[in-house]
């Protein structure tokens, strides 16, 4: 499936997907790993649903690639966490992440 913008309550079908779909993705962690910093993440990246422009260097971490578009010549460091959600009061907020060329 994709995952669309919207806010969705906690124990709801969407929740229990999207938590499905957050464990598996941890399956793939040291293979992620490897890839991470090279070309091979930007083509992981686009696979998965992201708009990726070209030139990008990309270690962050990331989840709701549909969601996600990120400009040419773009680096994402160690530590930043480019994921599309957030949890207020026990609802998932799905939102787009844009991030600019030379950000």
């Amino acid at each position: 499936g994709r995952y669309t913008e919207g806010d969705y309550p906690f124990f709801s079908y969407y929740h229990l997907t999207w938590m499905l779909m957050l464990i598996l993705s941890g399956t793939l962690e040291d293979v992620l790993d490897a890839l991470k910093g090279t070309e091979f993440m930007a083509c992981y990246y686009r696979l998965m649903g992201a708009s990726v422009g070209a030139d990008c260097c990309l270690f962050g971490l990331a989840f709701e690639y549909d969601l996600l578009s990120i400009g040419d010549c773009s680096a994402v460091g160690w530590e930043c966490d480019t994921t599309c959600h957030t949890v207020e009061n026990m609802i998932i907020k799905l939102v787009p992440t844009h991030l600019e060329a030379y950000t």
